[in-house]
């Protein structure tokens, strides 16, 4: 193989070389850019949400979601897992679940409650959507966050190895949390993750919009219409995220590790919980999360395949 890369591309072949020789390859995604700008396939505007929730009405569409996590290898509430997440801080229970003026409620009490043996001085509630997007997508959700000390409200989407973490914080609200984490086989990849959204204001005093988009090449994430993060799919060999609408010439770059998995049926997610340690031990204040609304949009833009190093030097 040596002899065809020298033969035909010799460039290709010092690339690899020194590639080998930084440790680069090792742990790592190569794959050949085949040059022009990571912005032109975001061009395509969403247009109307292919779903939505308004809330209309007052109870809990049952059709539309769930209010626990369906246990593993079954779509019912008959495990530990589905109403406790794992976690010693709360139940999640229906009667915490309120739907009324075209808004979704989600209440943390204290109060006693127990699942499958495991007990907890608060409960909370928690929804997830019923409908699994697996395309390239706008999710946005407007909200105003409850405050207080060892809350931990969260909107996220997940579904099979992909987790894109939208808002989540605890206590300090002047700041929160976005994060895009990979799950192969149970294990945890290196995450794109820990970036904090820091604000000159509050973000609990009032109704904010939260939104992150799925794209070919950038994972971006949104407060009120203004990008706060993004995720690059690349880094280019010398080590410069390729995020920003630039023309780049054909060359070998990096995949990011934890980089979505196209296609992962991705259900969406508004939880309130408490914080994971053991909430015996201090207190956690009663509060609201109250849900405006939830929107999903898709773009007419089909799948991005971007040949790894090997599949380029195959065909070379």
């Amino acid at each position: 193989m040596i002899k065809l890369i020298q033969r035909k591309n010799s460039n290709i072949l010092m690339v690899f070389v020194t590639l080998v020789s930084l440790n680069y390859v090792s742990g790592q995604k190569l794959v050949y850019w085949p040059g022009g700008n990571i912005c032109d396939a975001e061009q395509i505007p969403y247009g109307d949400p292919i779903w939505e929730e308004n809330f209309d009405g007052d109870v809990l569409d049952a059709e539309e979601w769930t209010t626990y996590f369906p246990c593993r290898g079954q779509d019912d509430d008959q495990c530990l897992w589905a109403r406790t997440h794992g976690i010693p801080g709360q139940i999640y229970r229906d009667n915490n679940i309120v739907v009324n003026d075209g808004k979704c409620t989600i209440s943390l009490r204290r109060e006693d409650g127990e699942w499958f043996g495991q007990k907890s001085p608060y409960t909370t509630g928690m929804i997830r959507s019923v409908k699994a997007f697996s395309h390239y997508t706008r999710y946005e959700i407007l909200a105003d966050m409850p405050d207080g000390s060892g809350v931990w409200p969260n909107f996220w989407m997940f579904g099979y190895g992909t987790e894109l973490d939208v808002c989540e914080y605890n206590e300090d609200t002047n700041k929160y949390l976005i994060a895009v984490h990979r799950f192969d086989g149970g294990l945890t990849k290196p995450d794109w993750c820990c970036t904090f959204v820091k604000k000159d204001y509050p973000i609990t005093e009032d109704f904010h919009l939260y939104a992150v988009e799925y794209e070919p090449y950038r994972v971006k994430f949104y407060l009120d219409d203004e990008i706060v993060g993004i995720m690059p799919r690349f880094t280019t060999v010398a080590g410069e995220e390729v995020k920003e609408c630039e023309n780049y010439e054909p060359q070998l770059m990096i995949e990011h590790n934890s980089w979505p998995e196209y296609g992962n049926p991705l259900n969406v997610i508004a939880d309130f919980a408490t914080l994971k340690r053991k909430t015996k031990n201090f207190h956690v204040n009663e509060g609201d999360m109250v849900i405006d609304y939830i929107k999903v949009y898709e773009r007419d833009t089909p799948k991005v395949n971007i040949p790894s190093m090997i599949q380029f030097l195959l065909r070379i």
